[in-house]
Parts: structure tokens; C-alpha cells; sequence
């Protein structure tokens, strides 16, 4: 064998060789690399285990105590039809209440002091009552 064979077949170990540690360490630092995502994972779901193990027991302390409301407490809820004393619908705003609020309204709306339209519509109010 010639020299130049000797060396180019060792040349070619020596490459061989080095692309195998290389490949093994490459190997080695994705199993590493997998490990930490994987204790990372664990973690997370260990955090989130236990915050949903506070949200139930949150929920079961809420529901108990709403169900201990509910025990000393009874809701009713009834219907009932309004009863209107005077009619709402006139032809002619006689009714003084009406009047003061909405001349409390337009002061408000036009920045006067609403307080000092009360004694406004009073005398109108009464001398329209009277026709």
C-alpha cells in the first residue's frame, strides 16, 4: 500500500470517526434539551393542576354558601298588574305635578336654577285647573 493510500484511508477513519462523537453529542444535547421541556411541562401542569384544584374548591364554597342563602332566604317574584290613578293621556297638561316637572326640566335644560321655577307653575297650573 502507497503512502498516500495510508493516509487518505486514515484521513478517512479519522473523518468517520469524528462525524460519530459528533452525531453521539448531538444526540446527547437533544435528549438534554428534551429533558428540560419535558420537566418544564411537568411544572405547568403541576401549576395548573393546583389552580384548578383552587377553582373548584372556590366553587364548591360559593355554591354552598349560595345554597345556605337560599335556605334562609326565599325569593318570591310576582307580577303584579300597575294601577294608574290618573289618566296620562290629555288633550291639555292640567295635572300640576306635570307641569312642575317638566318646568324643573326645561330650567335644568336651559342652566336656570330649577328650584326657582316651582313657584312658576304653580300659578298656571291652578288657573288652567280652573277653567
Amino acid at each position: 500500500m502507497k503512502s498516500w493510500q495510508a493516509m487518505a484511508l486514515m484521513s478517512a477513519g479519522a473523518v468517520f470517526a469524528s462525524s460519530w462523537f459528533f452525531q453521539d453529542g448531538k444526540k446527547a444535547g437533544f435528549q438534554k434539551a428534551a429533558a428540560q421541556y419535558e420537566a418544564k411541562l411537568k411544572k405547568a401542569e403541576a401549576e395548573t393542576a393546583e389552580k384548578s384544584a383552587t377553582i373548584e374548591a372556590m366553587a364548591t364554597t360559593a355554591m354552598l354558601a349560595d345554597q345556605g342563602r337560599e335556605a334562609t332566604h326565599r325569593e318570591i317574584i310576582r307580577e303584579t298588574s300597575k294601577i294608574i290613578d290618573r289618566p296620562v293621556y290629555l288633550d291639555s297638561c292640567v295635572d300640576v305635578d306635570g307641569l312642575l316637572i317638566l318646568d324643573r326640566l326645561a330650567a335644568n335644560a336651559n342652566g336656570e336654577d330649577p328650584a326657582a321655577s316651582v313657584g312658576r307653575a304653580a300659578a298656571p297650573a291652578q288657573s288652567a285647573a280652573n277653567e
